[in-house]
């Protein structure tokens, strides 16, 4: 698939909205243990564990072939070894 939509991105208004119940190390749990799962169907999507970076330590899901333009989801130009290695 070329393009992946993402949902529409909602406007901030003045009145209360309903917060979700998941706290942000379970949303984490949630990304990562997916990615995870995907690996099995697609096993070119790699996730790192990384303990030096110029954001500091930290998990990697690497899904080549798709970059963020800010608005969606788009195919990447040729993918560029980065040279970083797997940690599992």
């Amino acid at each position: 698939m070329s393009e992946l939509l993402r949902e529409p991105q909602q406007k901030h208004t003045t009145k209360n909205e309903a917060k979700g119940d998941i706290s942000a190390a379970d949303a984490v749990r949630l990304v990562v243990n997916t990615a995870v799962l995907m690996r099995a169907n697609e096993p070119v999507i790699d996730v790192r564990s990384v303990t030096e970076s110029s954001r500091g330590p930290g998990i990697l899901i690497w899904i080549p072939g798709y970059i963020d333009n800010g608005e969606t989801i788009v195919t990447a130009p040729a993918a560029v070894n980065d040279g970083l290695t797997n940690v599992d």
